[in-house]
């Protein structure tokens, strides 16, 4: 049975994490008055349209959406274009177009793309004008220059930022993303604000190198135990560093018999010496609101430092893995709290 929705104006749809698509090809030939399309928070969903007919392929190489002025897209994780099968899409009236944090977009259509009214587009709160009159065009220059600018300057994009998170969270299943503030300056998503791992064992100081013995009941043990030190715990979390446009590793850790939190000077314990003190920071986390450590690797010039000692060794360093990497870089600044990077 075919929908047809020929008196359809306007089309809001949010959080419908299931969808996977939303318009087969035959319901959208009859969207002949669509005039506003927005779609925000539909995890799952990786194309707008989709042709199930082949039949229906072949009847019609081009879909036209003679009324619609604008497309609003934010916050699908999934998407992967509007359609991906080889059609043609003729859009005469479209005027905006405003896509945010779609990460993993990197073509609008498969097939050609005539849209005679559009002039700018709107990725990620920044206009960029059409290039060459195409959507692909544009996409695809857009993310190049996001690739350029981690390759060449270390600089990690939002995006990168999200597409790295994604896969640390694909790879280890410690890490999860996390809902923060409604109200944020980091300007991520809200449901994948910042990631964290809780309950990071850490049994012994880094810089004693002292290490913490576990003892059941009915042991034997000699010695003095006061001089022992208890295990600890931490929950570690790393936030997007809007003005520095990098990651950023927060801290925060527990005594392992009081469960009480850490203060700084405990904490430090934890901390390599050589990491220099005056880039270790006690503030409030940007999206929990309470107190943690936090760790820079940005003012070292690490992310460029990293990529060129890589690229030397024939090693392409993608923003995919980036996150993974940079967690074990940090593991020589706190070598004793044991979190995954998988």
């Amino acid at each position: 049975m075919v929908v047809s929705l020929p008196v359809l104006q306007s089309l809001s749809i949010s959080q419908c994490d299931s969808l996977r698509y939303l318009f087969c090809s035959s319901t959208a030939t009859s969207l002949v008055k669509l005039r506003d399309l927005k779609i925000v928070e539909c995890e799952m969903m990786e194309v707008i349209v989709k042709n199930e007919d082949e039949i229906q392929l072949g009847r019609t190489s081009k879909l036209v959406f003679s009324s619609l002025i604008s497309i609003k897209l934010r916050n699908i994780p999934n998407l992967k274009g509007f359609c991906l099968e080889v059609l043609g899409f003729e859009w005469p009236s479209l005027k905006s177009v405003d896509i945010s944090f779609c990460w993993k977009l990197g073509i609008f259509v498969s097939g050609y793309s005539n849209q005679p009214i559009l002039s700018k587009v709107l990725i990620d709160s920044n206009h960029y004008s059409l290039e060459m009159g195409d959507l692909n065009t544009t996409l695809m220059s857009m993310r190049q220059k996001d690739n350029l600018a981690f390759k060449e300057e270390g600089i990690l994009m939002i995006n990168g930022f999200l597409i790295g998170g994604d896969h640390l969270v694909a790879q280890c299943p410690s890490w999860t993303w996390n809902s923060g503030r409604i109200f944020s300056a980091s300007g991520l998503p809200h449901r994948r604000r910042f990631l964290i791992t809780r309950n990071v064992p850490c049994l012994r100081r880094a810089s004693s190198k002292v290490v913490v013995e576990h003892k059941n009941e009915g042991d034997e043990c000699g010695g003095d135990d006061n001089n022992i030190p208890t295990p600890r715990s931490y929950d570690v979390s790393i936030t997007y560093d809007k003005h520095n446009r990098s990651p950023r590793l927060w801290l925060k850790g527990y005594d392992g018999e009081s469960k009480m939190i850490l203060p700084l000077e405990l904490v430090l314990q934890d901390i390599a010496e050589h990491h220099p003190r005056e880039l270790i920071t006690f503030e409030r986390h940007p999206d929990l609101g309470e107190d943690h450590v936090s760790l820079y690797l940005h003012q070292l010039n690490f992310i460029k430092d990293f990529y060129d000692h890589h690229a030397l060794q024939g090693i392409d360093l993608s923003v995919e893995n980036y996150l993974q990497i940079l967690l074990e870089a940090y593991a020589s600044v706190v070598p004793t709290i044991m979190y995954k990077c998988c």
